[in-house]
């Protein structure tokens, strides 16, 4: 519960105290961590483990990126969107390359390649997709975020903190990429450790953003984790109780708000 972190699949969770519950990681990847934030990336299901990663298992098809100047390429990608949709990854992986193929710059195209592939669970070829959509749009963070989900998927976590760390210098709102910071951060490590305070602190910064008005749907969630955090130390208690307190004010029936 409060007392246990988000350490990761097989990492050592800090124990509960006499007074509180606590929750596997289990509960916490499948109930606590779920993607909640409308970036563009418009991610969900951040519950799904895969070797190990609570990454999330869909990412949805972009409908904001540029559309390509010709025709063949957009009536390409449109049938790519169609069959993906219908749940038809392998025909819309065929119709997104055909369309890549008649305008190899259509980052839309390449975007929802990746995609696909990502469907597919091939997530070097789905990094590698939204790697040449940056490489046509070098301002977008989202871009470097999803590279960042591919690395997680691929549980090369070095390559996915630095990911997320691009996509924070290019969008320092982007508050899915602190969100999962503060996952890496908190992975593993001990009460009081450098990586526990580093998570604090991205936690810290979403809530703060939330307050200038930045969009952050279930702040509830960001509640429960960062008191969850707190709670590894005596003195962090009391900071604790009111940062749970906010998440249950932004949602009312969570239940482990409550129960910590």
């Amino acid at each position: 519960g409060a007392s246990c972190g988000p350490t990761g699949s097989g990492s050592e969770a800090p124990g509960p105290s006499s007074t509180q519950v606590c929750l596997p990681f289990a509960f916490f990847a499948s109930f606590v961590v779920p993607r909640f934030w409308g970036s563009e990336a418009n991610v969900t299901n951040l519950n799904g483990p895969s070797n190990g990663s609570r990454t999330p298992d869909r990412i949805e098809i972009a409908d904001a990126l540029p559309e390509s100047a010709h025709e063949a390429a957009r009536r390409l990608r449109t049938q790519g969107d169609e069959a993906l949709e219908s749940g038809d990854p392998d025909a819309a992986a065929q119709a997104y390359h055909a369309a890549i193929a008649s305008d190899p710059n259509s980052i839309r195209a390449h975007h929802n390649l990746g995609v696909a592939l990502y469907a597919n669970e091939d997530w070097e070829g789905a990094r590698a997709c939204f790697e040449r959509c940056f490489e046509l749009a070098p301002d977008d963070g989202d871009l470097r975020f999803k590279v960042g989900l591919c690395e997680l998927k691929k549980v090369d976590l070095n390559k996915a903190r630095r990911a997320f760390g691009e996509a924070l210098e290019l969008d320092d709102d982007h508050l899915g990429s602190r969100f999962e910071l503060a996952l890496l951060y908190a992975r593993g490590d001990a009460p009081g450790s450098d990586g526990r305070q580093k998570a604090q602190e991205a936690l810290k910064a979403i809530l703060a953003a939330a307050d200038r008005g930045v969009p952050c749907a279930n702040l509830d969630r960001v509640c429960f984790l960062l008191g969850s955090l707190l709670d590894d130390t005596a003195k962090g208690r009391d900071e604790a109780i009111a940062i749970y307190r906010r998440g249950i004010e932004a949602e009312p029936l969570f239940a482990p708000g409550h129960n910590n």
